[in-house]
């Protein structure tokens, strides 16, 4: 690796070649630490500067960190690019980002890509039941790796909420964002375990349940009987005790597989995500590019997906695949591909 730079004269300057080598500063038990994927990314030079501005680098970190010290692990680094500006990717539900390495990898040549993994999934955790409590703590949790912009941001259905109201509140505080993508998602995110009058709709519950269960390969179809029971087991139930009856039941019936207490948070963290409703408020400076699956149906809506009011400068596209094959193999290559000609053009 080359000698680095003789001008880490100041806080910032390690800031933004920590950024720059895909170096990941935290505080744990408010003591410095540091992560990378590569630790060619690291040399006495720079270990020397992390030493020296120690005590600053602590102060400055504390103000952006949260209660939560397990925010550092969230933020995952995609690609081996260290050398390049970052840009952050907002899961969908349940929220696990290494989904997203085929995408992450046709960016290398051009961003540092992180994912953020979703509150939730790690052991010890709890989901939060609110969009914008979990965009402002994922925003809390991106300033430790990047404390000031510009910021770049994709957000993919859930994730795509999460990166707007981020954006919103960064720019409300003076910060720069450079860009959003929006993969997916129209402007309004309505809960499919609601009902008009704001009850848990205990088909829904069941619904989500045995798409989760058939989606990491737990049952098959013919579904078992369990699964349908659950509707009428749960009916009597209050509200709030409707997720935590279900959780206890899909338990009972994976205990005894591998990984039975990940799973469960997986299907936990998917619950809430589905509780969860949002309309954007206000505009934002940023650019916004609307990325539309060719294979869904957005038929309803209109060219935008309903954000143009919401965003000084926009765009629409439509790339291959569907709501979930967009960001893998080729199609991220042409994702890639539409996302650069899109900051290239403006």
């Amino acid at each position: 690796m080359s000698s680095p730079d003789n001008d880490l004269n100041n806080v910032s300057a390690v800031l933004k070649e920590a950024n720059r080598r895909g170096i990941i500063l935290f505080l744990e038990k408010a003591k410095l630490k540091y992560k990378t994927s590569n630790k060619d990314h690291l040399d006495d030079h720079f270990i020397g500067q992390l030493k020296k501005f120690k005590n600053e680098l602590e102060i400055l970190l504390s103000d952006h960190s949260n209660d939560n010290e397990a925010g550092y692990s969230s933020i995952r680094p995609l690609n081996n690019c260290y050398n390049k500006p970052a840009i952050f990717i907002l899961p969908g539900t349940p929220g696990f980002c290494e989904a997203y390495k085929d995408l992450a990898n046709a960016f290398e040549d051009t961003y540092a890509v992180y994912g953020v993994q979703m509150i939730g999934l790690q052991e010890g955790e709890e989901p939060l039941y609110s969009l914008t409590d979990t965009a402002r703590l994922t925003k809390k949790w991106i300033r430790q790796v990047q404390p000031a912009g510009p910021y770049r941001f994709i957000g993919h259905s859930l994730g795509a909420y999460i990166a707007f109201e981020m954006s919103r509140e960064l720019e409300q505080n003076g910060e720069a964002v450079e860009f959003i993508s929006i993969l997916d998602a129209s402007v309004h995110l309505t809960s499919s375990l609601r009902s008009k009058t704001g009850k848990t709709i205990d088909d829904g519950i069941v619904g989500t349940t045995r798409f989760f269960l058939t989606r990491y390969n737990l049952v098959t179809s013919p579904y078992p009987d369990w699964i349908d029971n659950l509707r009428s087991e749960m009916a009597l139930l209050p509200t709030d005790q409707k997720i935590s009856f279900v959780l206890n039941c899909v338990r009972d019936k994976i205990d005894a597989k591998e990984n039975a207490a990940f799973m469960l948070r997986t299907l936990y963290v998917m619950l809430i995500h589905s509780l969860m409703v949002y309309s954007p408020a206000g505009r934002i400076q940023s650019k916004l590019l609307i990325v539309k699956a060719g294979e869904e149906n957005w038929s309803g809506y209109d060219e935008y997906l309903g954000w143009k009011d919401h965003a000084d400068e926009i765009e629409a596209i439509v790339v291959p695949g569907d709501h979930l094959t967009i960001v893998n193999s080729a199609n991220a290559f042409s994702l890639m591909e539409k996302i650069k000609a899109h900051l290239q053009s403006n």
